[in-house]
């Protein structure tokens, strides 16, 4: 087996550990990592994760202000670096930069103040007519 391969695997191994302390700790079972993790056992898998727009298992772990545990910030950890391209490392980067720009109880907040407006989903405004 390759050191590469090996590598891989490791990575699979940790990410799937990370997956073990958000439904111990949040309550929280990241769905999209455990489809790569579990039916795919593809590494290409998490690169497909990564290419798309942000997941909502790290949107979720987002905003429940464990940014730490999104595969955005494995990916960015040192041992595990060499194994994405450019384009993976850059939006992790760019995403763990933009979610620790924002306060997401500040956007939860937010979000729900919204839902509980009484005009909110009932389909009619009052334009002042």
């Amino acid at each position: 087996m390759s050191e590469e391969l090996r590598r891989r695997e490791r990575f699979l191994a940790a990410l799937a550990e990370r997956t073990h302390i958000c439904a111990a700790e949040l309550d929280y079972w990241p769905e999209k990592y455990c489809l790569a993790l579990g039916e795919e056992q593809d590494f290409e898998g998490v690169v497909r994760l990564l290419r798309g727009p942000a997941s909502d298992d790290s949107l979720q772990l987002w905003a429940r202000g464990r940014a730490d545990l999104t595969l955005e910030a494995l990916v960015c950890e040192p041992a595990w670096r060499e194994l994405f391209g450019q384009q993976e490392i850059s939006e992790a980067e760019a995403r763990l930069r933009e979610w620790n720009a924002v306060d997401p109880k500040a956007v939860v907040a937010a979000l729900a103040q919204d839902a509980a407006h009484p005009l909110y989903g009932s389909g009619e405004i009052d334009w002042g007519e």
